[in-house]
């Protein structure tokens, strides 16, 4: 294998592995808000809080 293949497998695995863990987190927090009606407030703030930090720079 030579280092060019090493980083198209990485590309790979990264490009598989991300879409799957939103796609997890996605059903996590819904089944959450569907079954024991908690809402999404402090997911809200912290993204709320994130986008302000990255705004400012």
């Amino acid at each position: 294998m030579e280092k060019g293949d090493n980083i198209k497998i990485l590309i790979f695995i990264i490009a598989i592995i991300i879409p799957f863990g939103v796609l997890v987190l996605l059903t996590i927090y819904t089944l959450r808000y569907f079954l024991f009606r908690k809402p999404f407030t402090e997911e809200l703030n912290l993204i709320k809080r994130l986008i302000k930090k990255w705004g400012n720079k």
